[in-house]
């Protein structure tokens, strides 16, 4: 028998992106659920048995019901034999969500809420899972010590399930959430590991199919921010009894989010950046963030909104930085709004060749002009 998993988690059910406008941030919302859909139906595409979260399926502990009758509602689409849950830090166990979550969702999607072996024979998967879920927002300690400690039993298939820092891969530079070493992971008589918290999928950078891997992190199913650059994905994983894996990574994400920066010194380089914009894959789908720097002439910076209008109609959302995107001045410029031999003139006029010191004393002498 091969086991087939699909592995997801992070999903941040509920997450308010309260920073965006209120339309924005209501659409960016909704597409976690539709990205949690995309993974139950590549899940039932391919005909998995068991459909993993591992950890943040929920983007905190308390949520409106209605988030929670939407999440379950998904979950029940999988066609499969098992869902298994498992807190992260954003939705730790403990808490009444989970209670609510247990009494809600049908038989076949189970909670690994505690520190114990889940058998699944009764799902007709001959497999044992161990858990390490989280049990609050931060801890230097993660939850492995009680599998170091389990005389773990022999079984067709031995999953562990986690959510944490993986040393290596997830920027927690200082070990406050559940941080774990693969070294640790090795030593336990595990046949593959399922990992959630880190939103870079592991192995990182792959495109086709990998083999004989047995530690995969999930990522996330739908990028969340300007530091999630991928398209959102989860695993499609095939465990055989001998050990041996091949899993292959799935494209689940709706939106993109994108950073760039780029000097800008003339209109022909706002036209540049433009039809970058437009080309964009799924312009319309992306949020992006552009820093603008550069010194443009006077015609090109008066027209600087209109491009912007531009790049704003091209993408879903775009934040622009151009507090360093500054006018170019030169004796022409000086001289048509400070008159030839006057006082700002002649300061002006020996600041030129250094352009941030030209670009101050302009300012100053133009506020007190006005």
């Amino acid at each position: 028998m091969t086991l087939k998993i699909m592995l997801t988690g992070d999903v941040h059910l509920g997450k308010k992106f309260s920073s965006y406008p209120e339309d924005t941030a209501r659409e960016l919302k909704q597409s976690r659920f539709r990205s949690l859909k995309n993974v139950v139906d590549e899940a039932c595409r391919r005909e998995c048995n068991l459909l993993v979260i591992a950890g943040d399926l929920f983007d905190k502990v308390t949520i409106p019901e209605g988030d929670l009758l939407e999440a379950i509602n998904i979950l029940s689409e999988f066609s499969g034999d098992l869902v298994v849950v498992l807190p992260g830090n954003h939705d730790f166990a403990g808490v009444d969500l989970w209670d609510d979550f247990r009494r809600k969702s049908p038989a076949d999607v189970v909670l690994l809420d505690k520190t114990k072996p889940y058998e699944l024979n009764r799902f007709d998967l001959e497999a044992t899972i161990y858990p390490a879920p989280c049990d609050d927002r931060t801890s230097r300690e993660n939850n492995l010590d009680w599998i170091k400690q389990e005389d773990i039993k022999d079984a067709r298939f031995k999953l562990g399930a986690a959510h944490g820092a993986l040393k290596g891969i997830s920027p927690d530079m200082t070990d406050s959430y559940f941080s774990m070493r693969r070294e640790e992971l090795r030593e336990l008589d595990i046949d593959l590991w399922l990992l959630g918290h880190t939103h870079i999928p592991l192995p990182k950078n792959v495109d086709e199919n990998v083999q004989n891997e047995y530690i995969f992190n999930c990522g996330t199913p739908e990028p969340d921010g300007l530091d999630c650059s991928h398209e959102g994905q989860a695993w499609y994983i095939e465990l055989e009894k001998d050990g041996s894996t091949k899993a292959i990574p799935v494209k689940t994400g709706e939106y993109r989010f994108i950073d760039i920066a780029r000097e800008v010194n003339s209109e022909d380089d706002f036209a540049c950046l433009l039809q970058e914009v437009r080309q964009k894959e799924k312009a319309e789908k992306t949020v992006m963030r552009i820093k603008i720097v550069g010194r443009i002439p006077e015609a090109a910076y008066k027209k600087k909104q209109e491009y912007y209008r531009k790049f704003r109609g091209s993408v879903f959302h775009l934040q622009i930085l151009d507090d360093d995107l500054n006018l170019q001045l030169n004796r022409d410029k000086i001289a048509e709004d400070f008159p030839e031999g006057s006082f700002p003139y002649q300061v002006l006029e020996e600041l030129i060749g250094d352009e941030r010191a030209l670009e101050l004393a302009y300012e100053l002498l133009q506020e007190v002009k006005e």
